[in-house]
């Protein structure tokens, strides 16, 4: 029988709508996991701002973290708001360790655009871009970048937004995506030059002090009519893409690298993953980064990318996870 280790964990997630990283699936099943290893498990699920002090009068050893931000009013939960309250800024200004990265890398993680001027700070590639709003442009020579682009939402995770739609040639399709990303999210469209190679998701455990362990997988969407191979929000949600890993070494070294660079020049700490596609000349190029990623044993990327890459198992990556965090506390 396993020795406890004498600690508080509290997984913490959100009721709030649109909030959640994890699900009250995925807490449950975190929660069963961890109560074999830790004398305490609990769970606080974010309602509102008293919650948040609740927290803290609990004064875990360790925050699993299962949400970015909170915000307590209707304007605080959009996305574009300046009042959130970032859960890893709330817990760092208490003095309470917490799973995840901090607040300066989740807001470049979570700003697309941001993200991307990072890498070009860091002379890591990325994929040309510009940012467009409804009626910005009135026709196709006023674009900064030339067609085919691939058009997204700057602040969306897990493929929302992204359709079939999103691969653009011409200037009536740009209108009218958009358009459609303008109402379904009432912010601006990242419009970028498309990017015609393979798809990758790298895994990313960080021990500290420099040691990070990468984990490549190729993502291979279902080809459409036209035989683009686009990861959409309904592929992403059905599962009908494939995760495969990467056998040759020195494709495994090349994006792993990039991926490390990418994942050290955020500023990200612990667990994480990096999307890198390639161009049509195999060229490796930053897509965006996922810094809180789900941990659903059954659909998660970052899950896959363990399993895909050693035998690992979902206790062991939750664990492993935990045991990065209570080391920095300790």
């Amino acid at each position: 029988m396993t020795t406890k280790q004498n600690k508080h964990i509290e997984v913490v997630i959100s009721s709030l709508s649109g909030l959640n990283i994890m699900s009250l699936e995925s807490c449950k099943e975190v929660c069963n996991v961890l109560k074999d290893y830790f004398t305490e498990v609990g769970t606080t699920i974010i309602k509102k701002k008293e919650d948040l002090e609740k927290l803290v009068q609990k004064k875990p050893d360790l925050v699993f973290s299962g949400i970015k931000y909170v915000g307590f009013t209707k304007s605080s939960l959009l996305r574009d708001s300046k009042n959130k309250i970032w859960l890893s800024e709330y817990l760092d200004s208490k003095g309470i360790n917490h799973t995840g990265s901090q607040v300066g890398a989740l807001k470049l993680e979570f700003d697309k655009v941001l993200a991307k001027k990072e890498m070009q700070k860091n002379d890591i590639k990325t994929s040309p871009f510009f940012v467009a709003l409804p009626g910005q442009y009135k026709k196709d020579v006023e674009l900064p970048i030339p067609f085919p682009v691939f058009i997204k939402p700057i602040y969306e995770g897990s493929g929302k937004g992204v359709g079939a739609d999103s691969l653009v040639t011409n200037f009536e399709e740009f209108e009218k995506k958009v358009e459609s990303i303008y109402e379904e999210f009432k912010n601006p469209a990242l419009v970028e030059k498309y990017l015609s190679g393979r798809e990758f998701t790298v895994g990313i455990f960080d021990e500290g002090n420099g040691k990070k362990t990468a984990m490549p997988v190729e993502m291979i969407a279902v080809a459409d009519s036209d035989g683009n191979k686009i990861l959409t929000y309904k592929a992403k949600k059905d599962d009908d893409e494939r995760l495969v890993p990467v056998e040759d070494s020195r494709e495994f070294k090349r994006l792993s690298t990039f991926a490390k660079k990418a994942f050290t020049a955020l500023g990200a700490r612990d667990y994480g993953r990096i999307d890198i596609r390639m161009d049509g000349h195999g060229d490796l190029y930053f897509l965006e980064a996922n810094l809180l990623p789900g941990l659903n044993p059954r659909k998660s990327y970052f899950i896959k990318t363990c399993k895909r890459n050693s035998e690992i198992s979902y206790e062991n990556i939750l664990l492993r996870i935990v045991e990065i965090a209570l080391k920095r506390g300790a």
